[in-house]
């Protein structure tokens, strides 16, 4: 008979043990979800980063390669940063500004706000052909939920830092 219940209670698990699972798996999930998410907003603020970055690059060089001025503004016909942007030759930018944008960028976080504070324009940064002659300084902030702020400083001349 001795048999028997080893061989029964070897078979599962017993309601106090799986109690205790629980009770640790909760603790354990409890500490590494509020660094889990702490960690994707972190890297949600440096995608955006980057993608600004990227984008203020590409209108530098496209506008000194392509000879034309190029307009980096916000895109969806709004002047909300948050929601990307668009970059648009000068010329179909004035004449429609619902013209289609040459390159776009958008990020995935609706927690996201980004805001720009240019020094010659409040909704737009102007590219041209010869960089001595661009206007763009300005500061892009971004905040994504409960991150301290992040500033990305654009140069007269177009570059980042």
């Amino acid at each position: 008979m001795n048999g028997l219940q080893h061989k029964r209670r070897s078979q599962g698990f017993t309601l106090v043990e799986l109690v205790i699972y629980f009770a640790l798996l909760s603790v354990f999930l409890s500490f590494t979800i509020p660094a889990s998410l702490d960690l994707y907003q972190k890297t949600q603020q440096r995608v955006i980063q980057a993608a600004l970055g990227s984008a203020v690059r590409q209108a530098r060089l496209l506008a000194m390669t392509e000879g034309s001025v190029l307009v980096l503004a916000p895109c969806c016909l709004s002047n909300n940063w948050s929601d990307g942007l668009g970059l648009y030759r000068l010329s179909g930018f004035k004449q429609n500004p619902r013209a289609k944008p040459i390159y776009q960028w958008h990020w995935s976080t609706k927690l996201s706000q980004v805001t720009w504070q240019g020094f010659q324009s409040q909704n737009a940064l102007y590219f041209m052909p010869d960089a001595g002659r661009n206007a763009v300084n300005g500061v892009f902030s971004i905040q994504v939920a409960m991150q301290p702020e992040m500033n990305l400083v654009v140069s007269r001349l177009g570059y980042i830092h």
